[in-house]
């Protein structure tokens, strides 16, 4: 088995951290985020990164997009980038804006009357579970408005009209904020009673040891299997070592699915005075019970110290997008993780 890092430098375009990532029939997509830690005054580009040959160049738009940080964005029918929510500089917003890969074209949806809609969303989660639904979790509001249960919404999108509407779900989480998704299949899923189940792996976000993991349905295919692959053949060949106490009590950490598993890595650690930004990669099984360290080479660790930052499966490799390093440095790299057994 052998983890190797590379750092791979690109220009002034790939300094942003608090940004959302995408990738769409091969291509990788940036969208806002900020070129300074604690910038009030989030961008509004979006950009098409080369991971394979290192190229980061800006996207000419028809129209003007949304200034977004702490903001999600997913993919929708291989053609739209649907953001949501986030900073605008000055407030917290539930808004959805689609940007038209075919026609470089943003558009900024309309709520319908029967919209639950929140009154603001940032540092949340957005996970596709059909073709044009999402699950949105995460505080609403500020940081002052902690709560000991946070709301699950339901976002749809009618592509057609152009409108969106938010539904609240009958079930509670934990408070929380800077935490990650991932949608995960236990073998169960492949049950043909239960075919449209997978779990909603929730970690992160505050600072307490609990996990969330929600029972949902979802009629999309698994995500990064060949990822999936790899890990369970490291655990498998005792390759990945168990995680210590406390290692998922992070915020604004990175994370991707993996077929039966959740990839988290980086993040702000709760609790410490020195060094918050960790350099971690864990791997977590789909129940959230069991959770591994994956050890990297030494050398590499503070290259690998990020937090605000996101993280792709490009197969065959991770790539950390963007993020904080230690002393407030917005670095304009990206970092090539490669697994190999």
């Amino acid at each position: 088995m052998c983890f190797v890092v590379k750092d791979i430098e690109l220009n002034a375009l790939a300094a942003r951290c608090f940004h959302a990532s995408v990738i769409c029939q091969g291509k990788v997509y940036l969208h806002g985020g900020l070129n300074k830690y604690k910038s009030k005054n989030p961008l509004n580009d979006i950009v098409l990164l080369d991971v394979l040959k290192g190229e980061i160049s800006a996207i000419p738009t028809k129209t003007v997009g949304p200034a977004r940080s702490h903001h999600t964005a997913v993919i929708l029918k291989d053609r739209y980038i649907c953001v949501v929510g986030g900073w605008d500089g000055k407030k917290r917003t539930a808004d959805v804006w689609l940007f038209d890969m075919h026609v470089y074209q943003w558009t900024l949806l309309i709520a319908m009357p029967s919209s639950n809609t929140p009154a603001g969303l940032s540092s949340h989660t957005c996970t596709v579970v059909q073709d044009t639904e999402m699950i949105i979790t995460g505080r609403e509001g500020g940081v002052h408005m902690q709560r000991r249960f946070g709301s699950v919404f339901k976002l749809t999108i009618n592509l057609q009209n152009g409108q969106y509407t938010y539904a609240e779900l009958p079930m509670h989480i934990s408070s929380r904020s800077g935490h990650t998704t991932c949608l995960t299949f236990n073998k169960l899923s492949h049950d043909t009673k239960q075919k449209d189940q997978a779990n909603l792996v929730i970690v992160g976000g505050r600072d307490a040891e609990n996990i969330d993991v929600v029972r949902i349905s979802a009629s999309v295919k698994p995500l990064n299997e060949d990822l999936g692959n790899i890990i369970h053949q490291l655990i498998k060949n005792k390759l990945l070592l168990p995680a210590a106490g406390k290692s998922h009590r992070l915020r604004h950490h990175a994370a991707v699915s993996a077929g039966n598993f959740c990839v988290l890595q980086g993040g702000e650690m709760f609790g410490k005075v020195r060094d918050t930004i960790t350099h971690n990669l864990l791997v977590y099984d789909s129940s959230g019970t069991k959770c591994w360290q994956v050890t990297l080479p030494a050398d590499d660790c503070t290259l690998l110290e990020k937090m605000g930052h996101t993280m792709i499966w490009y197969a065959p490799k991770l790539y950390l997008i963007g993020g904080v390093q230690q002393k407030s440095i917005v670095p304009s790299n990206i970092v090539e993780i490669t697994l190999s057994i």
